[in-house]
């Protein structure tokens, strides 16, 4: 009988290092604006590492005609406003000259009633007929002037009520052209320096005069808040990786700084990640502990080396 010893042989667990890179938690992300036309062109871009103040323009699109409507709104309200003070003064002078008119035919018309008043065994007859002829020509003329007062003073009533349609109009269109131009650009909401992102079909950094679509992250604006490390793991590499394994992390920038950590989660699907290469990527978050002691600085490259468990070599024997 020949003796047997079976060993069995645990291959070295494969060595993984991934790439990734630090980020603020509560940096602000910067959208490409959003406009009819897509792509758009960056026509402003603040370069990348400029220090930006709460409502500081950090990226703006071209607002097509808008830009140019405004100025030309605003100029025509102008004009329309004086233009209107001129023709309602006008018709203030005419409702004034209507109004005198009418006072002056009242006048008349009183005269003309006491006359027309007087008995007529006191007069002749010619002058009888003739006070009463004066009172119906005056109270004829009476009506017709109350008539233009009335229409001079809806006159001016009217062309002020046109004028602020007309002008609310042209105000209307102003305020939405302006929300146009509005909409074109992206303020800072936060303290920060802006970091340019990466096109995610393209993988070339976001920069000014680049293309981006509607609705695109082009960059972020970051703080000295706290920070994570987030890493792209290809799919291959994800069976060597799981939540709560622990880490080493190494900083390009800080080759002094060497530290250890827990993969906080993982994405549950890969996806294509043109700046990191070719192939589809599963993003890996590792949140650092008092990152704000560390000195990192956003967008700063890592490299991260799963901690393998300790590999255990079994044998059997078969005894005789």
């Amino acid at each position: 009988m020949f003796l047997f010893c079976c060993g069995a042989v645990v291959a070295a667990p494969q060595r993984v290092i991934i790439s990734g890179e630090v980020q603020a938690t509560s940096a602000q992300p910067v959208y490409c604006p959003p406009s009819n036309t897509s792509p758009v062109v960056l026509r402003y871009y603040v370069s990348e590492g400029t220090k930006v103040k709460r409502g500081d323009v950090v990226v703006r699109i071209d607002a097509g005609a808008s830009a140019a409507l405004i100025q030309a709104l605003t100029a025509q309200i102008e004009q329309t406003d004086a233009r209107v003070a001129q023709e309602v003064a006008t018709l203030n002078v005419a409702a004034i000259d209507a109004e005198r008119a009418w006072v002056d035919a009242d006048a008349l018309f009183r005269k003309a009633e006491v006359d027309a008043a007087i008995p007529k065994q006191h007069l002749s007859a010619l002058d009888y007929d003739r006070y009463q002829g004066e009172r119906v020509r005056t109270e004829r003329d009476l009506a017709l002037r109350l008539k233009e007062r009335d229409a001079a003073t809806a006159a001016v009533a009217r062309r002020r009520e046109d004028a602020r349609l007309e002008i609310d109009k042209l105000t209307q269109d102003l305020l939405y052209n302006q929300a146009q131009v509005a909409l074109s650009e992206v303020k800072a909401e936060v303290d920060g320096v802006i970091v340019h992102g990466f096109n995610p079909w393209r993988g070339d950094r976001f920069d000014e005069g680049s293309s981006a679509w509607p609705g695109m992250k082009v960059g972020e604006i970051v703080d000295r808040g706290p920070m994570t490390v987030v890493a792209y793991a290809l799919e291959a590499d994800r069976s060597a990786l799981s939540v709560g394994q622990r880490v080493r992390l190494r900083f390009d920038a800080r080759p002094d700084l060497k530290l250890e950590a827990v993969i906080g989660s993982i994405s549950g699907a890969p996806a294509a990640k043109a700046e990191m290469g070719a192939g589809r990527y599963f993003t890996v978050h590792i949140p650092l502990a008092n990152s704000a002691d560390l000195g990192l600085l956003p967008a700063s490259s890592v490299r991260v080396e799963p901690i393998a468990a300790t590999a255990v070599a079994a044998t059997n024997g078969v005894k005789p």
